[in-house]
């Protein structure tokens, strides 16, 4: 859909080396077009001035990590249930600002970023990035399934804000800097072995922010109760009692451990069924009902209205919106390049 045009000649960005593709285009309204209907995650997107720098968008894609470079003048790009609902897959993203001055509103939190600092956000979560000068960064996009192999409940990891004077934070921002940079892949081995060293990092950085890095020993706990119920999702009939009794704990205990979090134990049940409906109905041809009770609930009428609570269309219309774009979960073309 984007046409390839002569924006780097005209701004000054240097033509971009063999790992990235770039795709550039000078009619806005294509670009805004083409975020709100393809790539992995849908994007509404607003130009405080429509004769801004068009935005140089480039991307690759290491294993299966999807990375994206933009360059872009004065706008907001925002997130709510329309466009969470046409989303292809659920990611755990970090966005790493190497230009200018950008804020992150999830309407819990407002974070002000400055050049080397890294914000880590959910696709489930519904929020806003905005510039009023132009802004170069670099966006992640790691598959939750990915991201579960390094921490249990990737979304409770979202909302840091990594300073790039912080320990963690400097040593991740280095890293990210050689992924904006030209890292040729010998062949599929390598890619693999720097997907694997690439969220190996992010994890350690994440579990020395997120929930695990408490001084509180529910903190600890917490990882096995996410983990046991992610075992338990098929299991109808998956009660807090059951859970606290596989663990040994005390059924107040567990609310508590939940409660500390902003989270309730149905509520992140819920949220975690609805999720693998979600990536069922893009890959798979069994019909709405099959998936809802596959995953653990035992009514249509209300797996539709809790489905579409949370990504705002029903479960029928969000598969056939997808199918009607073509789209595909995780196996997204490189040419798919987004804003953020």
């Amino acid at each position: 859909m984007l046409k390839n045009g002569t924006n780097a000649e005209r701004d000054g960005t240097q033509t971009p080396s063999s790992c990235w593709r770039p795709v550039l285009s000078t009619n806005i309204d294509e670009i805004e077009t083409y975020l709100r209907s393809q790539g992995p995650l849908c994007w509404d997107v607003l130009y405080e001035c429509r004769h801004n720098p068009c935005p140089a968008l480039m991307g690759r894609r290491i294993g299966g990590l999807l990375l994206r470079r933009i360059r872009a003048g004065a706008s907001r790009a925002l997130r709510g249930s329309f466009e969470k609902g046409r989303d292809q897959g659920a990611y755990f993203c970090l966005a790493f600002l190497t230009g200018g001055c950008e804020l992150l509103d999830t309407g819990d939190t407002r974070m002000v970023l400055h050049p080397g600092d890294i914000a880590t956000w959910h696709s489930s979560q519904s929020l806003s990035f905005e510039s009023s000068s132009t802004v170069e960064k670099l966006s992640l996009y790691i598959p939750e399934e990915y991201m579960e192999r390094m921490v249990h409940g990737p979304a409770s990891y979202a909302g840091q804000h990594l300073k790039h004077d912080s320990g963690p934070g400097t040593l991740l921002a280095a890293y990210l800097n050689c992924l904006c940079n030209d890292m040729p892949m010998e062949d599929e081995r390598t890619e693999i072995e720097v997907q694997e060293m690439t969220l190996a990092l992010i994890g350690a950085a994440m579990s020395a922010h997120g929930p695990t890095a408490g001084n509180s020993p529910r903190s600890a706990l917490f990882g096995q109760i996410v983990a046991f119920i992610d075992r338990n999702l098929e299991d109808s009939a998956l009660k807090p009692s059951q859970i606290a009794n596989a663990l040994g704990i005390s059924l107040r205990y567990l609310h508590l451990v939940f409660a500390e979090r902003g989270h309730t134990v149905a509520g992140w049940i819920r949220g975690r069924r609805l999720a693998r409906c979600r990536a069922e109905l893009l890959k798979s041809f069994f019909t709405v009902t099959e998936v809802a009770f596959r995953w653990g609930f035992n009514d249509a009428a209300q797996f539709s209205h809790a489905f579409r609570a949370q990504y705002g269309l029903s479960p029928r219309s969000f598969r056939q919106a997808n199918a009607a774009t073509g789209g595909t979960p995780r196996n997204c073309a490189d040419s798919q390049l987004l804003l953020h």
